[in-house]
Parts: structure tokens; C-alpha cells; sequence
């Protein structure tokens, strides 16, 4: 597999010749739909034992944004994928896991005594 961008465009070759092409930026526009420049489309994203590439929906208008689904997913270490998404200027997004299950928390959690994040199955049991 062969991973690399060119001229605002992401690309992902298979070893079977398939490419996908994912462009980098998206149109942003405010609340009165006046266009305000461009920002990021995908982002490397890791969620538990799953990682790979997210789109970003762009949500300026409300000073905020959100994080799709998986448009590619792929296999490798969580080292070697934060490193390829540095080389393509990617943020890297980790969702946070409970220290003590190892289940991803996509919202509010609670922490231990020592700092470590916890969901609240967990802490019940603390």
C-alpha cells in the first residue's frame, strides 16, 4: 500500500492498483452561508485497536467542528501511523481509553486516584 498527498489531495494506492483520492480541504461557510476559506477534510484518526483516516465536518459556523466516521482504515502500529500522518502534515486525533478496561471514551469520563481516565463502569467499581 502506498500512501501520499499531491496538489490538496490524499492518496491511497492498494497493492491491487485501486486508488482512492481524498481531497485535504472542504469549502467552510458561516451561518449565512457567506464562504470563509477552506479547512481540513480528513485527519488520521486512532479509536481504540482501529486506526486510519476521519473526515473532519466542518461545523465553523458554530465555533466548532466534529469528527466523521472512518473513510479508510488501516493496519499498522499506532508509532508508524503517527509518524505517516506527520509526513502528510495530518493531525492525529487518539480517542481516549479507560485505563483500566481499555474501552474507548467518546465523552465524559471520571479519572482515578493517580490521574488515569476512567469510563464509569469502571469507576463504579472503584
Amino acid at each position: 500500500m502506498k500512501i501520499y498527498k499531491d496538489n490538496d489531495n490524499l492518496f491511497i494506492k492498494s497493492t491491487k492498483g485501486d486508488i482512492t483520492t481524498i481531497p485535504l480541504l472542504q469549502d467552510s461557510f458561516d451561518a449565512l452561508y457567506e464562504h470563509q476559506g477552506q479547512v481540513s477534510n480528513v485527519i488520521g484518526m486512532i479509536d481504540g485497536k482501529d486506526l486510519g483516516f476521519a473526515q473532519v465536518v466542518d461545523l465553523g459556523y458554530k465555533n466548532s467542528f466534529d469528527y466523521g466516521d472512518f473513510i479508510v482504515k488501516l493496519k499498522m502500529s499506532r508509532e508508524k501511523f503517527k509518524k505517516l500522518c506527520d509526513k502528510l502534515d495530518l493531525i492525529c486525533f487518539e480517542w481516549p481509553a479507560c485505563h483500566k478496561c481499555g474501552h474507548t471514551i467518546y465523552g465524559c469520563h471520571t479519572v482515578d486516584k493517580y490521574g488515569e481516565s476512567l469510563c464509569f463502569d469502571c469507576d463504579k467499581d472503584e
